[in-house]
């Protein structure tokens, strides 16, 4: 409790000093007299006091809920607060730029004339076009998918398998989503559009909670592949970083999260593999547990995964983490590894064939296919959300693999 208090003061000490830099460097020198001055100051304040009440009630409440509610509210108030703050630290920049102009200007020429409102009217302009845009990401945007095909190319591949279609999809997380969201139900039409042959889900269904997916567990069952639906847990299917009363309920958090997957129709793989064939051709699809460098977990025991499979065979495996494929898997006889767990960081920049996002100071391989010594690695930035509840110009994906015969 104490920790959440100290987080709870700090955040409201930059709420503190941000509005009041805010009010005292743009909105004071700007605003006309009269009955404007007097709305435009109070709902400044209305609009600090409301996100000091906000965060009051987080500190206090949300610790206090056990099940997934406390993500959905969490991600809620995060939106909320990014929304109004991040818009607010831009301008409050260009004016400090601004500032630091004219105090630059009047040393060298001694002039006082205040001639530099123009950047704080730039830094409006570009506090609005990035509202706008987070906006756009956090209500339509965050069920924007796009499918992405990929065809992988290896003398592995046999004959009936020349043109396989395999649809990766990824970290659903679905305690993120309200009762009403429409993503779900369209993320299932579009992967079933695609006609899969098999379908490969690479982990974090859920957030913590198995619960998590009762609400949905009609659409999860729609998804339809011509052969199999496959899956491997991640991170968070496991439940851990929530504080159970008791160690009982986390072994039964993981077992009802696996019974219910299983009730809608996936092939979990726990570490070991399965053959699929297509009348006398073959191929090895593998996976294995949460592999994770610290502090996520290490469940993954790629061996037992690979064990007494054929090296001269076409093996996939669905591994959830991206860093398995440098740390193991590149030296085995994986010829394409599918991985989630990056979600592209829910943010970041994307024009044309220029893709950016913070994820790539934290992952090695954080998006899109990744190819060495004719083998693959696929990183699928995911269908859902976690924390805040967006995706900010880097789209959530579903992923068309085909694979061809060189």
């Amino acid at each position: 409790m104490r920790s959440s208090w100290f987080i709870f003061t700090v955040i409201i000490m930059f709420l503190s000093v941000i509005d009041v830099s805010m009010f005292k460097l743009f909105i004071k020198p700007t605003i006309h007299r009269g009955k404007m001055k007097t709305f435009v100051k109070d709902l400044h304040w209305i609009i600090y006091a409301l996100f000091v009440l906000l965060f009051m009630a987080y500190t206090i409440f949300i610790p206090r809920i056990k099940g997934p509610e406390m993500y959905f509210w969490m991600s809620r108030l995060i939106a909320a607060f990014t929304l109004i703050y991040v818009p607010k630290v831009v301008v409050l920049i260009f004016s400090i730029l601004g500032a630091i102009r004219y105090l630059i200007t009047k040393l060298i020429t001694g002039r006082r004339k205040r001639k530099y409102f123009i950047i704080n009217k730039l830094g409006a302009y570009v506090a609005m076009v990035i509202f706008i845009t987070m906006f756009y990401g956090f209500s339509m945007g965050r069920y924007d998918y796009r499918v992405k095909t990929v065809e992988i190319y290896s003398d592995k591949i046999p004959q009936s398998f020349d043109g396989f279609k395999i649809v990766h999809i990824s970290d659903f997380h679905l305690g993120s989503f309200g009762e009403n969201y429409p993503g779900v139900k369209k993320a299932v039409d579009m992967v079933n559009a695609q006609k899969p042959d098999i379908i490969a889900f690479t982990g974090d269904m859920v957030n913590n909670f198995s619960d998590e997916m009762l609400p949905w567990l009609e659409q999860i069952n729609r998804f339809s592949a011509k052969y199999a639906k496959y899956s491997v847990l991640g991170n968070h299917d496991y439940g851990h970083y929530v504080k159970w009363d008791d160690p009982k309920q986390d072994s039964l958090n993981l077992l009802n999260l696996k019974q219910y997957q299983r009730s809608c129709g996936f092939d979990i793989l726990s570490n070991e593999h399965r053959t699929l064939k297509i009348g006398k051709d073959s191929i090895t699809i593998a996976g294995v547990k949460n592999w994770g460098l610290p502090p996520f977990p290490a469940y993954g025991k790629l061996d037992e995964a690979l064990e007494n499979t054929d090296k001269e065979t076409f093996t996939l495996l669905l591994s959830h983490d991206s860093n398995h494929w440098d740390a193991e898997v590149r030296d085995t006889h994986t010829d394409l590894m599918l991985a989630g767990h990056t979600h592209a960081m829910q943010m970041g920049i994307e024009i044309g064939n220029f893709v950016w996002s913070p994820a790539k100071y934290l992952y090695k391989r954080w998006d899109g296919l990744y190819e060495e010594n004719n083998k693959y690695l696929y990183v699928n930035r995911g269908l859902g959300y976690i924390a805040f509840p967006g995706r900010i110009l880097q789209r959530p994906e579903i992923t068309v693999i085909v694979l061809r015969k060189k």
